[in-house]
């Protein structure tokens, strides 16, 4: 990494998650096109005209490499959210005079005009026949914060990493990579649509960050040994704080915690944003509470994580088993079969992934298998 893009990284950082996904499902008008000249910094576009490219909005200095514009803040999360193995790069920009309202336990409010960016990649794919390792940047989401709602583009890189398009109605990628463990593996890769941004992030006009918490963002910044938070705050981008050591923060779900904490983080960060009791959540009525503040006996009196627990509003996907979790029982648990399965409509989550999340699945065999008792 060059040095100035190093000494960047070190005194910027971070802050929430990003994500949106695709447009509506039918093109849109034309939008306008951008400046002629690039200016030394970031270019909003104007409220629901989105730029065609990625490359307008001037967020990066080096859209391969990843190298963000001046204020465009590195940032990253205590629990990732599976997508088919890719890996993230997090970003996000704030108008300059503005701020960001804290919030300790639930979704930060980010000023209008906020951008939060959301790249998703291969680290090591495999490009056609060639057994080379080399990275390959699939799509760029884009969050936007309108007068009145949040706005989602999503871009999409063809053919290299150098820029991307804009597209309204989601696409398919097909991708060849080596897995962690070292497994050359295939995929179909799913860029979701409008609505099916709907079915995490919430409806159109409710729509909402998911990675945007004090618990998923209490943490060390990307490449440096400062708190993102507290970095935030000497900024003078985030207002409202407690004090560190009062602040909430997930584990690492793959870390040396103890399982159920990281099985709460984990569910937290994959299942959360659906699996609680906010009727926008989009949870069909399951009665499957899986965000972090409701998975705690202390705060919750609903905090069964599943345990002993029929299943509400399964579809008909319940595999042939009665209870969400079965202590010491895994295959005898309708969360395992559902987070382990491929079929359309039994997986779990039921969009953002193809692939199996093998490293998941196996956190919540251990966590199930170390629970006592029976569901007599």
């Amino acid at each position: 990494m060059p040095e100035r893009c190093r000494v960047r990284r070190a005194c910027l950082l971070l802050v929430m998650v990003l994500a949106g996904c695709g447009d509506d499902a039918v093109e849109p008008d034309a939008a306008p096109a951008p400046p002629d000249a690039a200016p030394q910094g970031v270019t909003p576009a104007p409220a629901d005209e989105p730029w065609e490219r990625l490359s307008d909005w001037h967020l990066f200095e080096d859209i391969a490499e990843q190298i963000p514009s001046e204020r465009v803040l590195p940032y990253t999360v205590n629990a990732q959210l599976y997508a088919d193995e890719t890996d993230k790069h997090r970003f996000v920009w704030i108008p300059e005079g503005t701020t960001i309202d804290y919030e300790p336990t639930s979704a930060w409010r980010f000023p209008v005009g906020t951008i939060l960016v959301k790249t998703f990649s291969y680290a090591r794919s495999l490009a056609g026949g060639d057994s080379e390792h080399t990275r390959r940047l699939l799509e760029t989401r884009l969050l936007v914060r309108g007068e009145d709602r949040w706005h989602a583009h999503t871009y999409v890189y063809e053919g290299d990493n150098d820029d991307a398009e804009r597209v309204v109605a989601g696409r398919r990628i097909d991708a060849r990579f080596v897995d962690e463990a070292g497994q050359e593996r295939e995929n179909r890769y799913a860029v979701p649509n409008t609505n099916q941004c709907g079915e995490c992030h919430g409806k159109e006009d409710t729509i909402e960050t998911l990675g945007g918490t004090t618990r998923q963002l209490n943490r060390l910044a990307p490449d440096d040994d400062v708190n993102q938070i507290e970095r935030l705050i000497e900024l003078g981008w985030l207002e409202g704080a407690e004090p560190q050591g009062d602040r909430e923060a997930l584990v690492d779900p793959f870390g040396d915690a103890p399982v159920g904490e990281r099985t709460r983080a984990y569910v937290d960060a994959n299942c959360g944003h659906c699996h609680n009791d906010q009727e926008e959540a989009g949870d069909d009525g399951s009665g499957l509470w899986l965000r972090y503040d409701l998975t705690d006996p202390a705060r919750s009196p609903r905090a069964t994580l599943g345990l002993c627990k029929m299943p509400q509003s399964a579809g008909g996907a319940t595999c042939g088993l009665t209870l969400d979790v079965v202590p010491g029982m895994p295959d005898e648990s309708i969360m395992i079969c559902r987070v382990e399965s491929e079929e359309e409509k039994v997986q779990m989550p039921p969009v953002g992934r193809n692939l199996r999340d093998e490293r998941g699945a196996a956190l919540l065999r251990e966590w199930i298998d170390s629970l006592e008792g029976t569901c007599d």
